[in-house]
């Protein structure tokens, strides 16, 4: 099963997120499509405009498959786009940031062994202890509407926004 901690973000707290992240780690970004192979690694030191990425920990060898989006893609100007098809059994965490305007919240998702029925290839128990900074720094960092117990945790320029916003 996979694991995550609920998330409200704005680009700066992803920036922010993403410093962390490179405190911990040499990592790499992808964003889920691109028209070209090249254009889906993103410089790690700039958050992706892109609603959710993926960070991946490089300490944790992984080798990208890259697929293209076919026919039949729900969104037909992606015909030809490529994207990476393993991601879901690699050494990866999702980022999806929310959308504040709609008060939908995101996550940072490790999928684990979620979609990997004959294991994963990298050391788990390893990529678990980095998961738990992850998460901790969240917590951290982040708040929570006090009366929303399993709500995400807003992180400091979000929390920001959403407190203009209510007063």
């Amino acid at each position: 099963m996979g694991r995550q901690v609920g998330i409200c973000a704005t680009q700066k707290d992803v920036e922010e997120l993403l410093a962390f992240l490179e405190e911990t780690a040499d990592i790499a970004v992808f964003v889920s499509f691109a028209p070209e192979k090249e254009r889906l690694w993103v410089d790690p030191t700039r958050a992706p405009k892109d609603f959710d990425f993926k960070v991946w920990n490089k300490r944790f060898p992984w080798t990208p498959t890259y697929r293209r989006v076919g026919p039949g893609a729900h969104d037909p100007e992606m015909i030809g786009w490529y994207y990476v098809a393993n991601s879901d059994v690699a050494p990866v965490i999702e980022v999806m940031r929310g959308d504040m305007a709609r008060d939908l919240p995101g996550r940072v998702y490790w999928a684990k062994d979620f979609s990997a029925p004959l294991g994963l290839d990298y050391d788990v128990e390893a990529f678990s202890r980095w998961y738990d900074q992850i998460s901790k720094w969240i917590r951290k960092h982040g708040r929570k509407i006090p009366k929303d117990r399993w709500g995400p945790h807003y992180l400091p320029d979000a929390w920001n926004r959403r407190e203009r916003r209510t007063t």
